[in-house]
């Protein structure tokens, strides 16, 4: 960690000096149906693993006075991963430790997610998955290749992409096979970079009934946990409120950059049907790049802003007006800093114009990713037949 970041840290979080106390594997009895269940899953055996134990840490006070299940799933650097509960006193209680578990490979996140669904009924359910995050891209591109074109400046400051286990990513085609269906969880919450992108977000529309993501890079300290742990089990769940409060939490910081969307999983169909009968009626055109908003740093970018992309794109004629319509219908909150921070570039910050809060990938002959682009989900969704 660097040192501008560990400033930022102190400042940011000065109410989180008490930690949780551990208690040990205790012989604890299963609860009766609670009103709401949340499974923190973090991955954290890389580089994150210090931000987001103290992230755990701001959970616990975030959790003093609330009732409902919080279950954290923790990998870390100091060995095997392990389980809590987190207690409306605020308290951790050790629930389990896996031996020689790699959070990454899809049996294990299944395993996990069916345990503690199973033993903690609710009424409702939600997800927060915490972790290093690139949205869709394939693990396997994560090489050599991608590293050398795509190494972030050497200085940068730790931001947060998901699936880091050591050197085990999870692809989003994986990470579906394992969360419920159904929409059964009320909502999906992703503190990690990139994860608002259309290509994850089609590719997860049948998981939650809301997702809230950011279509940029997240600084390392993430989601706000004391603040948003009791809007979490509120009585009555409203995604805007942690939405906002994730954002409010940046805007006057050391390092104020942060960007969020709500997403209403049941509309993203529609909205690829609005996106495929624009691609039909401007199936050819000569775009500009430079002029279509960017959410990283990246050369060439991989994260556009989707409706930057298809304003140009369509002229802004009836297709695209259309779109606009139902876009609003899937993207029902956004909020973001006026700069955004990336890892990527020498700049180090870039400034928003255009904020739609859902990225997509616009193909180019110079990108390592078109080619598994075509492969994905919403690709073959919006593309004309």
């Amino acid at each position: 960690m660097i040192k501008p970041l560990r400033y930022f840290f102190l400042l940011f979080f000065p109410l989180l000096v008490v930690a949780c106390a551990d208690d040990p594997d205790p012989d604890e009895e299963f609860p009766e149906k609670a009103d709401r269940t949340v499974l923190a899953y973090m991955a954290g055996n890389n580089n994150l693993s210090s931000f987001l134990s103290t992230n755990i840490d701001a959970m616990c006070q975030g959790m003093k006075g609330v009732g409902g299940n919080l279950i954290v799933y923790f990998a870390s650097t100091d060995g095997n991963p392990k389980l809590y509960k987190i207690g409306s006193d605020g308290s951790k209680t050790l629930l389990q430790t896996y031996e020689g578990q790699n959070s990454m490979d899809p049996a294990v996140m299944r395993e996990v997610v069916n345990e503690v669904f199973e033993a903690y009924p609710a009424q409702s359910y939600g997800m927060i998955l915490s972790s290093h995050g690139d949205g869709w891209l394939p693990a396997a591109t994560t090489s050599k290749a991608r590293m050398t074109l795509e190494r972030p400046h050497p200085n940068a400051m730790i931001t947060k992409w998901f699936g880091q286990d050591g050197s085990t990513y999870m692809n989003i085609s994986d990470m579906v096979t394992v969360l419920p269906t159904g929409r059964q969880l009320d909502f999906l919450l992703f503190d990690a970079c990139f994860m608002s992108n259309v290509e994850t977000l089609y590719d997860l529309r049948n998981t939650a009934k809301q997702i809230i993501a950011s279509p940029t890079e997240v600084m390392g300290n993430g989601f706000p946990y004391q603040t948003i742990v009791p809007l979490l089990f509120a009585d009555s769940f409203d995604a805007n409120q942690v939405a906002k409060a994730f954002v409010d939490a940046y805007r006057n910081a050391t390092y104020p950059s942060a960007s969020v969307a709500v997403i209403q999983t049941s509309e993203l169909e529609n909205l690829a049907t609005t996106v495929q009968a624009l691609m039909a009626a401007h199936p050819s055109v000569t775009l500009d790049l430079t002029a279509i908003q960017a959410y990283e740093l990246r050369e060439p970018h991989v994260y556009f802003d989707m409706d930057s992309y298809l304003a140009q794109r369509s002229g802004e004629d009836l297709y695209y007006q259309t779109f606009r319509e139902q876009l609003a219908k899937t993207i029902t909150y956004v909020d973001y800093t006026p700069s955004i921070y990336s890892a990527f570039g020498r700049t180090g910050f870039f400034q928003i114009t255009h904020y739609c809060g859902i990225s997509t990938f616009i193909p180019q002959t110079l990108s390592l990713y078109t080619e598994a682009y075509w492969n994905t989900s919403w690709a073959q969704a919006v593309t004309p037949q």
